[in-house]
């Protein structure tokens, strides 16, 4: 479980994260939801610990997450960022199994192989494992990335087993997963996180699309400058007024009876369509 109280974060003054909680379990897909500059990836980077908050405390399986050691966090908690740097020519496969360090000291075992090589399957690029990692696309960087953080989660066990429960806690943070990447490859991205939070896995991820947040989420934090609009069930947060209030857009839910969740259509308010009439082309001469 990942429990932040009243977390906030301010630097040379200016208040970039107001007080906000949130309770994450395991099993639940959590999407966090903005415009522009609402405070989305600073919440995850205090999430992550790679920012320290300056209010409010942040607690991971009923320790305070100050208190785990990099290495033994390392073994229950992953983070795939939105940017990726890599400095050197990694192959594909030696970055996915980057992803294993945590679990061993000297020399991967022949298990830590089986889950590299499982990961590459399941997010479809073990075509590419012996690839350069600098010569993929953005899209094939961002698969290569995803299955480095699953291989950094999953066990042999839980490779062998895939129908059963996760034999430990394990959470994943994702900002912006799905930059980068086509529609067919967004939906088997998501489609794999949200198959591993019913074994167990706890996930947290900064979306941009309402529509796979109503589709994949269980539960949305919405965010406007800083600020928390709610937290709560992805229906129940994902309404006109509140879409309007966080994104300065018009909205209308759509039902859709035979996918089981509703559609998010945005639509021109009649104050844009009443400036469009208006409007007059200019002649120059």
């Amino acid at each position: 479980m990942i429990q932040a109280q009243n977390i906030a974060y301010t630097i040379r003054g200016k208040n970039l994260l107001q007080p906000i909680s949130l309770e994450a379990s395991c099993g639940e897909f959590i999407a966090i939801l903005g415009a522009n500059g609402a405070g989305k990836s600073t919440l995850l980077k205090l999430l992550s610990q790679e920012l320290k908050p300056t209010q409010g405390k942040i607690y991971f399986n009923n320790r305070l997450l100050s208190t785990w050691s990099s290495t033994t966090l390392a073994q229950h908690r992953a983070v795939l960022a939105q940017h990726h740097t890599v400095a050197f020519n990694f192959t594909v496969a030696d970055l996915v199994m980057m992803g294993r360090y945590p679990h061993f000291k000297h020399s991967p075992r022949l298990q830590d192989y089986d889950i590299v090589a499982y990961c590459l399957e399941k997010t479809g690029i073990a075509h590419l494992s012996q690839r350069s990692f600098l010569t993929l696309s953005g899209g094939e960087q961002q698969r290569v990335m995803l299955a480095k953080v699953m291989a950094q989660l999953l066990d042999h066990t839980a490779i062998l087993q895939e129908h059963k429960p996760l034999s430990h806690p394990k959470f994943l943070l994702l900002d912006e997963p799905t930059t980068g990447l086509d529609i067919f490859h967004q939906q088997n991205l998501l489609s794999f996180v949200r198959q591993q939070t019913q074994r167990g896995l706890g996930v947290i991820a900064i979306l941009h699309d309402l529509n796979w947040a109503l589709q994949y989420a269980d539960k949305v934090l919405l965010l406007q400058q800083g600020e928390s609009l709610g937290f709560g069930k992805t229906l129940d947060m994902l309404t006109p007024n509140l879409i309007k209030k966080a994104f300065q857009i018009d909205v209308q839910l759509v039902s859709q009876p035979s996918l089981g969740f509703p559609i998010i259509v945005p639509y021109q308010s009649n104050f844009f369509n009443q400036s469009i009439k208006q409007w007059q082309p200019q002649h120059f001469h």
